[in-house]
């Protein structure tokens, strides 16, 4: 039970255990203005008028043989660097702020939370590639097997292939996109994207879209080389539309609502 009058809670966190380095009965890890906890889980948006402050926990496991705590430390600079970058927008009528925490985290879980798993492409057996074996790639999915939620999310990313390593920026990139599905981002081809980023998915119709239009979907953080549309086809941007964060805005909060 959470006391407003002191900004804790009374009663111990239930996944006090799986977090030994916070307090027990620490409120949203101490930021009691614009934090939001829930039941021990991670916590993202806070609003306050037209500004969206989203703060997001990760936990980064290393189950790469070929990482070592160098190549570490770059990756998580270069993540932290890229997600607040493309997560921030000020669109006038509505600012949002992006705020990504590493966590402490050097045993793997499977509770609530965010994780990033780094991989070499050689020990993956989740992957469905096909012909030739590319060094790009992650995905997404809830530890339960369930629809993805924010607080649920396991990223497995490929860190290198067969022992070469995977540029750090490149597979940042790809990480900030999966992000963007833990916040319930689709990609632009995919039916439930938003208005202002959703593209046709048969080639005839794709190709009535004029030169800017193509960009902005090239461009977007949601885009990727799986994008069905041969033309429209590109490495994760860093671009985001507003619709997109609304769209996280609205997912995230009904959560927490919930």
């Amino acid at each position: 039970m959470y006391d407003t009058r002191v900004g804790r809670f009374s009663s111990v966190d239930p996944l006090s255990k799986s977090f030994p380095w916070n307090s027990s009965y620490a409120f949203a890890e101490n930021r009691v203005i614009d934090g939001i906890d829930l039941e021990g889980a991670e916590w993202m948006p806070a609003s306050n008028g037209n500004t969206t402050n989203f703060t997001t926990k990760v936990y980064i496991v290393n189950r790469s043989k070929v990482y070592d705590s160098e190549n570490l430390k770059d990756f998580q600079k270069s993540i932290v660097t890229q997600f607040n970058k493309v997560y921030s927008k000020d669109f006038g009528d509505a600012i949002y702020n992006a705020d990504l925490i590493i966590g402490d985290y050097t045993k793997p879980t499977y509770g609530k939370g965010l994780y990033i798993h780094l991989r070499d492409l050689n020990d993956l057996n989740f992957d469905n590639y096909s012909g030739e074996v590319k060094i790009v790639g992650g995905s997404t999915t809830r530890a339960d097997g369930e629809n993805m939620g924010s607080q649920f999310n396991h990223i497995n990313l490929n860190v290198s292939k067969n022992g070469i390593l995977r540029d750090i920026d490149e597979a940042a990139s790809e990480a900030v996109h999966e992000l963007g599905h833990t916040g319930g981002l689709p990609h632009p081809w995919d039916k439930e994207s938003p208005p202002d980023i959703s593209q046709p998915n048969s080639i005839k119709k794709a190709r009535k879209l004029n030169i800017d239009q193509r960009k902005k979907i090239r461009k977007n953080i949601m885009n990727s080389e799986d994008n069905r549309v041969p033309f429209l086809q590109g490495y994760p941007g860093n671009d985001i539309t507003p619709g997109q964060l609304r769209m996280i805005k609205e997912i995230t909060e009904k959560e927490y609502n919930k």
